[in-house]
């Protein structure tokens, strides 16, 4: 018994605390959002409680050493996989942009715990905003400017039919409240185009002009 007793106690005596102590530094130098993390602080009070332990065991500190590694990794692999999911959604609302993948990018990008990478993605995200916002500004002014009386003054009745009709499908797509960026550069486009190719209505100088052909040569 004796024996026994004394060959636990140098066993206590001679536990490996290093990688134990490894971890909790690592832990103290992550970023505070790391550090904040539940299952990150829980296995932190584990290990401070085991490293503390008179009694403690080799197995003891192995375990809490584990678990306070793992939620380290655990805690780092969620925030990059934010950061990725984030960055990779922008990336393809670019090029489909509407109001709800504005929102939609903008929910994911604030779900990112780093303040430096959550503040960047916010700046670009912004640009993209902006050139939506300027692109549905600009349907609207080139829609109230195409319904000015003097724009369509002396014109083809055909021609001016075609605008009317572009003027009432860009006013569909202006007013739509998820229009995409592509949708709202397609009814620009067309608006302009119909604006464009307005004609003079020749129909009383046509009439004028066979009158006189009419005429006898003296």
């Amino acid at each position: 018994q004796a024996l026994a007793e004394l060959t636990d106690a140098i066993r206590k005596l001679e536990v490996d605390t290093r990688k134990l102590v490894e971890a909790v530094n690592r832990y103290n130098n992550a970023p505070d959002y790391i550090r904040e993390e539940p299952a990150v602080k829980t296995a932190l009070q584990e290990a401070s409680a085991t490293n503390n332990d008179p009694n403690k065991t080799p197995e003891a500190v192995d375990t809490a050493t584990n678990n306070l590694i793992n939620a380290l990794n655990n805690a780092e692999r969620a925030e990059a996989d934010r950061q990725t999911e984030a960055t990779n959604v922008l990336k393809h609302k670019k090029a489909n942009c509407t109001p709800n993948a504005i929102q939609d990018v903008k929910t994911k990008i604030n779900a990112i715990k780093d303040g430096t990478k959550r503040n960047a993605l916010l700046r670009r995200l912004q640009v993209v905003e902006t050139a939506y916002n300027d692109q549905k500004n600009a349907l609207a002014e080139l829609i109230a400017n195409a319904k000015k009386p003097a724009i369509t003054e002396g014109m083809s009745g055909t021609t001016v039919a075609q605008l009317q009709t572009a003027i009432q499908n860009a006013e569909t797509t202006s007013t739509n409240a998820n229009a995409s960026q592509e949708a709202l550069e397609m009814a620009i486009n067309t608006l302009q185009t119909a604006i464009n190719n307005l004609r003079a209505d020749k129909t009383e100088l046509e009439t004028l002009i066979n009158s006189v052909s009419a005429e006898p040569d003296y």
